[in-house]
């Protein structure tokens, strides 16, 4: 159990020192802000730490999610510039959106491991409660965040023993997403897909429920892509594939990105000196791109120990989930796919193989509610290992 509270600690302390040292380069006001957050969040969690039980976490973690609903519905209301994702509470500007996230974790979790109910029962509870904060992000918008609530609701109903056919829906949800922009690959795939769907030996209420749900899914596609999403996200999301051709418009930040990463070869500039960050050719620095912009001036040596750390404090995550059942086993594997998600994507984006949705680098982005999540996390996990 030693070597489990080590391998979360010390990957993640070690990560948060090479997002401070990088925000130190970038900007010393951000350095002392993110310094400042830190060490308030470590000292109250580690006052949560010594004081509350693991009980306290597995009976009333969930009343977070609760929490976190009304606050996303307020954000609706007093966002300003058509991004409505912050409440700026004076001393602090908060996005109830993080806090959902570990909310519907305790939720999730509590729902599907209650075994004196008909799994039936709980995987409908499940989707309701998942699906109340995914619209409510969507309207923020914030495409990247709420699809991080599918992903977290996937993994914990995977290993919760969810239904086969859940499964599948989630597997086949990107493709219908993806076959509804052109009508024959539509046709295509709901074709293909009622013959494999009639294969498998299950209910027939089932299949069809399949279908549909992925027929609505094909059908509100283009809807959310012209009337939900903005211009800018659009964009964002169509430029990945070839920034060359966008590159004086929203492909900017992708190819500056591949820019910043290339040129920093192995070894890298030096701390500092990153020219693409320092004359100001790569956006969101600290943020969105702090991954290239540690790329660059530390090279792939630096890449290469962000990806060793998280990998180590991930297959402890892991470990920890294999020690564990019932509720707590669903905790950690909803807490193991929040930081798989995060890094995954916000790597894949800098590398310039997915789209730029605004996912934070687990531990080493500026800001200040992820990071308050995330600390929050460690010290479940720490809680769970007891």
């Amino acid at each position: 159990m030693k070597r489990i509270k080590l391998g979360l600690v010390i990957p993640s302390v070690l990560l948060i020192a090479i997002g401070l040292t990088e925000l130190f380069f970038i900007s010393k006001g951000m350095f002392v802000s993110q310094l400042s957050k830190v060490l308030i969040y470590v000292l109250l969690f580690l006052g949560l730490y010594l004081t509350i039980r693991k009980s306290h976490i597995l009976n009333y973690g969930f009343i977070l999610y609760y929490l976190s609903i009304p606050l996303l519905m307020l954000t609706l209301f007093l966002g300003r510039g058509g991004v409505n994702r912050w409440l700026n509470l004076g001393f602090f500007k908060l996005q109830p959106s993080e806090i959902a996230k570990i909310g519907l974790i305790f939720l999730l979790s509590k729902i599907i491991s209650d075994d004196k109910k008909p799994l039936k029962n709980r995987l409908i509870k499940a989707g309701i409660v998942t699906f109340i904060p995914f619209i409510l992000v969507m309207l923020q918008p914030d495409l990247g965040t709420a699809l991080t609530f599918l992903f977290i609701a996937f993994i914990i109903n995977w290993i919760g023993g969810a239904d086969p056919s859940l499964i599948r829906f989630f597997l086949f949800v990107p493709i219908a997403m993806l076959a509804s922009a052109h009508p024959l690959a539509t046709v295509i795939f709901f074709s293909a897909l009622a013959v494999i769907t009639f294969v498998f030996k299950e209910p027939l209420y089932k299949k069809i429920v399949t279908l549909a749900l992925l027929i609505f899914t094909s059908l509100i596609t283009p809807i959310v892509w012209q009337k939900v999403l903005k211009p800018y996200q659009r964009d964002r999301l169509t430029a990945f594939i070839n920034p060359e051709k966008s590159k004086t418009t929203e492909g900017w930040q992708i190819y500056q990105a591949r820019i910043a990463l290339g040129s920093g070869g192995i070894s890298g500039k030096g701390p500092g000196k990153g020219t693409q960050k320092s004359l100001a050719f790569l956006p969101a620095a600290h943020t969105d791109f702090i991954l290239s912009s540690i790329g660059e001036e530390f090279g792939f040596t630096g890449l290469l120990l962000i990806i060793t750390l998280f990998i180590i404090f991930m297959r402890t995550v892991l470990r920890l989930m294999e020690l564990k059942e019932g509720h707590e086993k669903l905790i950690v594997s909803g807490i193991f796919s929040y930081f798989i998600f995060h890094f995954g994507v916000n790597t894949l984006s800098n590398l310039s193989l997915l789209p730029v949705v605004g996912i934070p680098l687990p531990f080493i982005t500026y800001g200040g509610s992820h990071v308050l999540v995330e600390i929050a996390a460690i010290f479940t996990l720490l809680k769970m290992e007891v």
